[in-house]
């Protein structure tokens, strides 16, 4: 049977793209090239799996693009194979990672309180997440959470003691928790959907082209997936940006047993290419478009060196020096003085890109201050780029006017949250926008005039009663005000009636702060963050006795931190169609004609992925992990 591949390549097929073309237009062109002999339903049933779901989308709409006039191969997340439905693996019920999460949360809290130390519910809810990420990349590496009881050292400061006494106790309660649930991790799940394809593959090899494209493979179980697909009768890996001009010595040295450089971009696919048992003169280049800055490649490959073999730039130095200025041909480096001007650099650059017509530019930072200056600057002309980083939830519009409801009902009594939530345009209180607005108006210039002793509205009574007391004629109007906070209270008590409480169920406070909403919002306000900011809530709201009990103090702060840790970044729309702020991985598997990288401070890049709260350096290699600074 005819494939996408000559017969005189064989197993196991790499290709790769070289650096500087864009991946995703050079993925599609050489698989549209590889399978127009096929029929067309072979074309049909080509899978093509990517690294996450930003890169599926990516892929998808050049696909299309590409396969204007045919059939389109279907595209896949290695990340998410367990909860493909077009791929349709068995695998046994999952937690869900917000399930997960809950659960997680509850018992960081708990031993915190036993250990005297105590955290605030913003700091239980980050720590859980991150504690759910150090479970996501044992189970990636092929390592049970079980191995958490017995794999940390002696000998530790305090902190690492304390951290090292939970994590046996989660390598104990959790598995239990599982099984009791009759339920699994969710990358478990992942690591067994990818065992179960695997299998069926061994039996049945698929009679389809089947790739794996744009992935270094960072994780063991990934590079499992990608070693079966390069080994299958028509199926493939395609690299991105592999170094195949770097020196046998540095390329030797990075995956050096005694001091491996695991922050080296090609690492993994040095990892990947020793797994398969090949090496780089047999990875063809996937179609026949050469590197389009050949000299800019090598000067970075040279820049870029391991540490063991960094004599070579003082004995090649003049030949660095040669090809220099050919290599950074067409880079321009900006030296800010302040934040604020780097975002005006950035800012300025990106108007020129959007009044180019036919231009595409994207910013690419880890600095999310940065980010939200550049947008901002951008804002002043009228135009704003298309965030794909996304925002929290908690920073969307509607995801403030929902923790300013909690923080109003439950927090300590503060005029300036009053009358920040009393101003959001999506609160509205009895009788419509307009008069709540008029009362908010007249109440604050009331506040102004009176000095009310107390905060909240409690002060702002106070403070009505003096503006009443200084002249009769107010009496009508202050009547009004007076109802007009009744009518406030009255729609605020589902959640107030939990303040003072020392515990109090979290489903229930939660469905007591989603009918505070409903009572308080402004329904003919348009607020696209509203619908994922509502799912999110009632999402929360179904999972949420896996928390059980909580503080109504910590309500407010508990619920931030779980719409920042919860679904994706909220994206808006209206952003400009060619001017983007991406992601590195993003930018990388399509990239833009204008790139911007703002943030290359050392406190900013490249971002938190080296934060690990949970272990230190010791403890992750005697789990078997790799150093934190490696982004799996």
């Amino acid at each position: 049977m005819a494939g996408p591949f000559p017969d005189s390549c064989e197993c196991p097929r790499i290709f790769a793209v070289p650096s500087g073309l864009p991946f995703a237009d050079a993925f599609a062109a050489g698989l549209r090239k590889r399978l127009q002999h096929l029929p067309p339903d072979r074309t049909a049933r080509t899978q093509v799996f990517v690294s996450g779901l930003g890169q599926v989308s990516i892929l998808q709409r050049v696909l299309r693009e590409v396969f204007a006039t045919g059939f389109l191969p279907s595209v896949h997340s290695l990340r998410n194979v367990e909860a493909d439905p077009a791929i349709a693996l068995p695998s046994p019920p999952s937690t869900g990672r917000r399930h997960r999460m809950l659960v997680l949360c509850r018992l960081v809290s708990a031993f915190l309180r036993q250990q005297g130390d105590p955290a605030s519910g913003r700091e239980s809810v980050f720590l859980a997440a991150r504690l759910g990420a150090l479970l996501d990349e044992l189970l990636a590496e092929g390592v049970d959470a079980s191995a958490l009881l017995t794999a940390v050292p002696q000998e530790l400061s305090r902190h690492w003691e304390n951290a090292s006494r939970f994590l046996a106790l989660i390598g104990e309660v959790w598995p239990a928790y599982l099984r009791e649930q009759g339920r699994e991790d969710p990358a478990r799940c992942r690591a067994m959907a990818v065992d179960a394809m695997l299998a069926e593959w061994k039996t049945r090899p698929p009679r389809h082209p089947v790739l794996v494209a744009g992935s270094t493979a960072t994780d063991r179980t990934t590079r499992r997936l990608a070693i079966a697909v390069a080994n299958l009768p028509f199926g493939a890996i395609v690299l991105p940006g592999l170094d195949q001009d770097l020196d046998e010595q540095a390329w030797n040295s990075i995956t050096d047993p005694e001091e491996p450089s695991h922050g080296h971009p090609q690492y993994s696919m040095r990892l990947l290419l020793e797994e398969l048992g090949s090496r780089r003169d047999v990875v063809r280049p996937w179609m026949d478009r050469p590197a389009p800055r050949p000299a800019r490649t090598r000067f970075l490959g040279q820049a870029l060196r391991p540490a063991p073999v960094t004599e070579a730039w003082r004995r090649e130095a003049s030949r660095y020096e040669d090809i220099a200025e050919e290599a950074m041909q067409g880079v321009e480096l900006i030296e800010a003085a302040s934040a604020d001007e780097e975002a005006a650099a950035i800012a300025v650059a990106l108007r020129e890109a959007a009044a180019t017509p036919g231009i595409r530019a994207a910013f690419v930072t880890e600095d999310n201050e940065l980010r939200q200056r550049v947008i901002a600057r951008c804002g002043r002309w009228s135009f704003r780029p298309d965030d794909n980083r996304g925002t929290s939830l908690a920073a969307t519009p509607y995801g403030r006017f929902t923790l300013l409801a909690a923080r109003l009902a439950l927090g300590p009594p503060d005029l300036a949250v009053l009358f920040g939530f009393l101003k959001d345009p999506h609160c509205h209180a009895g009788g419509g926008r307009v008069p709540h607005s008029h009362n908010t108006s007249l109440a604050e210039r009331v506040l102004r005039r009176e000095s009310a002793q107390l905060p909240g509205i409690a002060g702002l009574r106070e403070a009505l009663r003096l503006w009443l007391a200084r002249s009769e004629k107010r009496a009508a109007r202050a009547e009004e005000l007076f109802a007009w906070l009744a009518g406030l209270e009255e729609e605020w008590s589902p959640l107030t009636r939990f303040a003072g409480m020392r515990s109090a169920s979290f489903q229930d406070m939660l469905g007591a702060h989603l009918q505070v909403l409903d009572r308080l919002e402004a329904a003919p306000v348009p607020s696209p963050s509203r619908s994922p900011v509502r799912r999110e809530l009632e999402d929360l709201w179904e999972e949420a006795p896996a928390l059980g009990d909580v503080p109504p103090t910590e309500y407010p702060d508990l619920v931030a931190e779980l719409l920042i840790q919860g679904r994706g970044g909220y994206v808006p729309p209206g952003g400009h169609p060619r001017i983007s702020i991406e992601s590195t991985l993003s930018a990388r598997f399509n990239p833009p004609d204008v790139i911007i990288f703002g943030g290359l401070n050392e406190d900013s890049a490249p971002g938190d992925r080296g934060e690990d709260p949970w272990l230190n350096r010791s403890m992750r290699a005697g789990l078997g992990l790799p150093p934190p600074e490696r982004a799996w």
